[in-house]
């Protein structure tokens, strides 16, 4: 069984994949849940999450921020989708 905030994951993780909020907006409300979750996930939720977060932390709204390597939206958008799926095969 996973844990409650799971779903507060998938909720974000879905907004963003299906356009209903910018990266910019994802970025900073997955921060907060993730900073504010981290400790309370199981094994298999922080596999599926972490890797995320990196993308996350890495993403600039700003492309003259971006060093070369870090996430555009497009990679942003990719790594969120295969979160979103490895969640609901938590599920």
């Amino acid at each position: 069984m996973v844990g409650s905030h799971i779903y507060t994951y998938i909720d974000i993780i879905r907004c963003f994949t299906r356009h209903r909020i910018n990266a910019k907006d994802f970025a900073n409300v997955y921060t907060i849940i993730y900073l504010r979750c981290s400790g309370k996930m199981k094994h298999e939720e922080y596999e599926a999450l972490n890797n995320l977060y990196y993308y996350v932390e890495d993403y600039y709204d700003d492309p003259s921020m971006r060093d070369e390597g870090d996430p555009d939206e497009t990679k942003l958008l990719k790594e969120a989708a295969e979160t979103l799926h490895k969640l609901e095969k938590l599920l």
